[in-house]
């Protein structure tokens, strides 16, 4: 009886990770880092429960296939979550270099003009 009951348990956990993992590659798709991270988070209580039992060799055998796919879409999330903070830096870089250019270009274009303070444009 009792091994029956880690196995729904387990099952039942294995399909909340699942979901989780769907919604995370749902907003990695749509390019959102913040609630990918927070549903990632989410699952790590869940997976601690599920290791613990995995322990029991009957629920290990029952759910390796399962438990394989989902290892698969969590790969899949890993790999996304890393094309996006690839891109991410790569245009902040971007960014940066676009800055250092403007600080380099801006006193060649500033010479000889005197800008008129706050209260001198304001009359």
């Amino acid at each position: 009886m009792r091994r029956s009951f880690s196995l729904a348990k387990a099952s039942r956990i294995l399909a909340a990770l699942d979901e989780l993992a769907s919604t995370e590659a749902i907003f990695l798709g749509a390019g959102q880092g913040g609630p990918a991270l927070a549903a990632h988070e989410r699952a790590a209580p869940l997976l601690a429960e599920f290791c613990r039992l995995m322990a029991d060799p009957e629920v290990a055998v029952a759910l390796r296939h399962p438990l394989a796919a989902w290892l698969e879409r969590r790969r899949e999330n890993r790999d996304r979550a890393r094309q996006i903070r690839s891109q991410l830096k790569e245009e902040g870089e971007r960014i940066a270099a676009a800055r250092q250019r403007l600080a380099r270009l801006l006193p060649a274009y500033s010479k000889g003009r005197r800008r008129p303070g706050r209260l001198a444009a304001a009359v």
